[in-house]
């Protein structure tokens, strides 16, 4: 991700940044997006327990109507 992030201009972008992760490196993980991503707006983000992806149907629905992306 960081790769492709550092590739590409996303000035003027809306970014909708989600992390699967079965550690602790998620607030890390954010400080990046945000550097490697400079003019672009970040919409607030969620992490996702790797090993909770298959029960997240309703924690991801509630998320998304929260950023106002799903009605």
């Amino acid at each position: 991700m960081m790769t492709w992030l550092s590739a590409h201009d996303l000035s003027g972008k809306t970014i909708v940044p989600f992390i699967i992760h079965e550690s602790s490196r998620q607030a890390k993980s954010m400080q990046d997006v945000k550097k490697l991503s400079p003019g672009a707006t970040l919409l607030d983000s969620r992490t996702f327990w790797g090993s909770d992806v298959k029960n997240s149907r309703e924690d991801v629905q509630r998320w998304l109507r929260e950023i106002k992306l799903l009605s």
